[in-house]
This record gives structure tokens, C-alpha cells and sequence, in this order.
């Protein structure tokens, strides 16, 4: 996924808002991460929820809570929707950096309508839904000012300025 400059920006009638706040910066990084819940991205992690079987568990166990406490050494960090508004820049960009270990694209879904149940994942490809993870996220951090980005190791790492890139590499 690119970042594409619509037409106001595009021909200088808008230049629009360029930097965005750590506030907004939290509400993109909201947003990408139930997308990417919502298709099944981190069942394999989180498990899933079924009327007939109810909660599998995922990779990282039943209480995701203690993981994410085991991982970050900080308290009050998941459910990510509920405790996101009270993320400092240390631990959003420590939340994002873990989704990105445990994100894995669902090759397999199907559709369970017992109860309007949903949909049931399988068949994981971690590196795609990492790959698609990043780019989704890189959109957000890159008009975070300083820039940032979330590199190919699932580390945000500030981004150089623009024609200094080769430098820093």
C-alpha cells in the first residue's frame, strides 16, 4: 500500500495537514489494528470465538493480558482498543512493534452461521500479514513528526530526513 496524494493536494489548492498529532497518530494506529482483527490477522495469536466450540486459544495462550504484560513489562496495555487513550509514545510504539510479531495473514476463512457466529480462520502466512501490517502502519507513522517507520524487523525506528537515507543506511 502507498501513500497516494489526492487533488487537492496534489495541485498545491490544499496542501492539507501534513504533520499529525500523537492523538491522531493513536486513532490511525486504532484503526489499522481492528482492520487488521476484524479479517483474522490475529487469530492465530489471539485465538477466536465460536457459539458452538467458544474461545480457542491462540499462540500467545489464554490471557493475552499477562503476555502482553511478559513482553512489554508494563501493566494496562491490552485490551489495545480500550487502553490505546492512555498509551504513551513508548508504548504505542512498543504495542505496534509486538502486533507486528504476531500478526499473521488468514489464508483459509469460512463462514459459520449457526447463531451469526462469523467467520473462522486458518492456514497462516506470517510473512504476508507482516509485510501488509507494515505498509498499513508506515502510512500512519509517516506523518508523525519526527517520521517514523516500522522497518522489515518489526522495529519503529525514526525515519532520516528526506535525501539522507542512504547516509544513515
Amino acid at each position: 500500500m502507498f501513500k497516494r496524494e489526492y487533488y487537492s493536494v496534489r495541485t498545491g489548492k490544499d496542501p492539507g495537514q501534513v504533520e499529525i498529532s500523537f492523538e491522531e497518530l493513536k486513532l490511525l494506529v486504532l484503526s489499522a489494528y481492528e482492520k487488521f482483527e476484524g479479517q483474522g490477522y490475529f487469530a492465530n495469536a489471539f485465538g477466536q470465538y465460536c457459539v458452538d466450540e467458544g474461545r480457542t486459544v491462540g499462540s500467545v495462550g489464554s490471557n493475552i493480558e499477562l503476555f502482553f504484560l511478559q513482553r512489554l513489562r508494563k501493566r494496562g496495555l491490552w485490551p489495545i482498543p480500550v487502553q490505546i487513550v492512555d498509551y504513551a509514545e513508548d508504548d504505542l510504539f512498543s504495542v505496534i512493534e509486538l502486533c507486528h510479531d504476531l500478526v499473521s495473514r488468514p489464508q483459509s476463512r469460512r463462514y459459520h452461521e449457526w447463531d451469526n457466529c462469523g467467520y473462522h480462520y486458518g492456514n497462516f502466512d506470517a510473512d504476508s500479514g507482516k509485510e501488509e501490517f507494515r505498509a498499513e502502519i508506515n502510512l500512519a507513522l509517516g506523518d508523525f513528526k519526527p517520521r517514523y517507520s516500522l522497518s522489515e524487523r518489526g522495529e519503529v525506528m525514526e525515519t532520516p530526513e528526506s535525501g539522507l537515507e542512504a547516509l544513515v543506511a
